[in-house]
């Protein structure tokens, strides 16, 4: 099958691009990427990708960083709004192979979780909520406008939201106890005999 004249299954600059067929397909996976690709620079393809389109049409970007070795996993996740701009995005690739020359990606195509909502309750999951605060937490969009993480979990993900709050009031009880505990109280003093006189008494005959 082809779309738009593209084979469902097409090579460009090295890389696979499966193309989904599926309606229900939003979302794709970037597999076998340059470690040395940054979130920016994942941003800038994707921009690049849209320029021939009113407005960018992806709203969710995740981009996996390995912190101690400062490089990415070799993988990244894409939502776009609905399955025609996910297929834009592959013919774009196809149309200006150009731009994945210097990302060195073996496959791109439909990502194992669909939708914005899926992919971020999948990736709290499994990194914790931690990474809602991290600096390779995931990008979300409205109408192609970078918007609020916690303010998209909150109104989408009330569940995880929730746990969130819950989370926050104990950290918040554990500081406010911390911040009252005053140390162990001081033992009342023991009067105890002296080993001297101890010594001395038995010392003494007939004592």
């Amino acid at each position: 099958m082809s779309f738009g004249g593209m084979d469902a299954d097409a090579r460009v600059a090295g890389a696979t691009l499966q193309v989904p067929d599926d309606p229900s397909v939003t979302a794709v996976t970037m597999r076998g990427l340059n470690r040395q690709v940054t979130r920016e620079g994942l941003l800038m393809l994707l921009y690049q990708a849209s320029q021939h389109l009113e407005r960018p049409k992806y709203d969710f970007v995740y981009l996996p960083w390995a912190m101690r070795k400062a490089c990415n996993i070799g993988l990244a996740f894409i939502n776009f709004e609905d399955h025609a701009s996910c297929v834009e995005f592959f013919d774009a690739l196809h149309r200006s192979p150009e731009l994945l020359m210097s990302f060195d990606v073996r496959y791109i195509g439909p990502a194992t979780l669909q939708g914005r909502g899926p992919n971020l309750e999948d990736t709290v999951a499994k990194r914790g909520a931690g990474i809602l605060y991290a600096t390779d937490a995931p990008l979300v969009f409205n109408r192609g406008e970078q918007c609020d993480l916690l303010e998209v979990v909150a109104h989408e993900l009330p569940h995880v939201w929730n746990q969130l709050e819950a989370m926050r009031a104990r950290r918040q009880q554990r500081q406010r106890y911390q911040g009252s505990y005053m140390g162990p109280r001081p033992r009342a003093p023991v009067n105890m005999p002296s080993i001297s006189g101890q010594m001395a008494h038995e010392a003494v005959p007939g004592a």
